[in-house]
């Protein structure tokens, strides 16, 4: 006890620097922490806004393939159709690497509209598909023909557009774009 009164001043510098010390040291540290964190967000919210714009490239060369495709089957240009065909696994392939890289980075919300996209993409190429080989044969179905009626009146023009714009506002919300 004589120890600490005789010597109280040193020990409260002492206590004073060894307290200050290990509070710089923790807060140091915690920086660190919170700046990797930081940087680990913003590099992943970069790759996503590149994955995105990766995939609305392949999305815009697919539509515009399938719907020359369309216009070109329609019109019965059978030499279009093929040139067209020829080049559609090559655009698929970019699309569906694409749209997977992307997926990475999507919450579930997000990965529904992707997928509702996906999916209307695939019926009209499929439906497409059907109507060529109907041409072929020299058969028609009814239903096939309302079905592409569909997919031009409604599917290319609105509903396409409507996920797109969906996908959009998500993005913004999730970058906090007003």
């Amino acid at each position: 006890m004589e120890i600490i009164i005789k010597y109280w001043s040193q020990i409260t510098v002492l206590l004073g620097v060894v307290i200050g010390g290990t509070g710089f040291i923790l807060k140091v540290l915690l920086n660190w922490n919170l700046r990797k964190k930081e940087i680990t967000f913003s590099k992943i919210k970069e790759t996503k806004i590149v994955e995105l714009r990766r995939f609305y490239s392949s999305y815009i060369n697919l539509e515009f393939e399938l719907k020359k495709l369309f216009h070109a089957t329609a019109q019965d240009r059978a030499k279009d159709v093929a040139e067209i065909q020829q080049r559609m696994p090559e655009i698929w392939k970019q699309f569906y690497l694409d749209s997977t890289f992307l997926r990475i980075y999507l919450s579930n919300n997000e990965l529904e509209i992707f997928e509702e996209l996906k999916k209307e993409l695939d019926n009209a190429q499929l439906k497409i598909d059907f109507y060529r080989l109907d041409q072929k044969y020299k058969k028609y179905d009814n239903d096939l023909i309302k079905e592409l009626l569909y997919i031009r009146d409604e599917v290319f023009p609105k509903k396409i557009p409507a996920l797109l714009k969906q996908i959009e506002l998500n993005f913004k919300k999730d970058f906090n774009i007003k």
